[in-house]
């Protein structure tokens, strides 16, 4: 129709920033690094895109979650992008007051159930999932699907010292306590919203209170610690299998000696 798309890049000695959007409105923006590996690869690709599929979905979905992407403030480090994160599943943008995933070719409404089962058990300890919206092609697949989160919160950085560690075993616990195994208990699926740790991404999780499920929950133990230090980290496989059994907040917390 008579909609004019967007695209440019905008950048100085340190950074860039890639911009798509419809007419005088921004509707996805990544700020890279220049020196960051992938950059360069990220920004060729950018340019040879001809239909952003990404930036259409977006737009589609705030129109029917009734949302609006949060604006950029490049003075701030956890508000200088739109994009929260991408992964191999969806890519997650900034909303004015919570945040919104999106993934294309894909329905996440199961996904979206599980997350709210985990919110409906674990408040505490879970960003809360709102609104759903999936569109279909003509032949009846699935073109992207999308929701809305309350929250959008702020990555948790590496080192990990000890008082977050105690935190991160707290959250983990306490899905564990209710009977839950998230099933990817990586850093990048729990932020900092606040001064409270809440857990995204539960397209893995799923109900844990038969005993042979506690190998799963030995799993979420092992991610956990490897996503927080690194493959080398040392635990004993008694201690962890002591958690397990046992179940307990403390259990869990003294696998790490700093």
């Amino acid at each position: 129709g008579n909609a004019v798309r967007m695209r440019g890049v905008v950048f100085d000695a340190e950074k860039m920033m890639l911009i798509t959007g419809l007419r005088d409105k921004i509707h996805h923006a990544t700020v890279l690094r220049m020196a960051a590996a992938g950059s360069r690869e990220y920004l060729f690709d950018f340019l040879r895109v001809e239909n952003d599929e990404w930036a259409a979905a977006v737009r589609i979905s705030c129109l029917n979650l009734d949302v609006v992407l949060g604006g950029i403030n490049v003075d701030s480090i956890s508000e200088s992008q739109i994009l929260l994160g991408a992964g191999g599943y969806g890519r997650a943008y900034r909303l004015e007051g919570g945040a919104l995933k999106i993934s294309l070719g894909r329905s996440m409404e199961r996904e979206y159930e599980l997350m709210r089962n985990a919110y409906g058990r674990c408040a505490e300890y879970v960003v809360q999932p709102l609104k759903y919206y999936e569109q279909t092609g003509d032949d009846g697949n699935v073109l992207f699907s999308a929701y809305t989160m309350a929250d959008c919160g702020q990555a948790i950085d590496r080192p990990v010292k000890r008082a977050m560690w105690q935190s991160l075993a707290t959250a983990l616990f306490c899905l564990h306590d209710v009977n839950l195994v998230h099933g990817d208990a990586r850093l990048e699926n729990i932020v900092m919203v606040g001064s409270s740790l809440k857990w995204i991404d539960f397209y893995k999780s799923f109900d844990s209170n038969d005993e042979t499920h506690k190998t799963a929950r030995r799993k979420d133990v092992y991610t956990l610690l490897r996503s927080a230090f690194g493959e080398g980290v040392e635990t004993s496989l008694s201690d962890v299998n002591d958690y397990v059994e046992n179940c307990t907040a403390d259990a869990l917390t003294s696998l790490v000696n700093f």
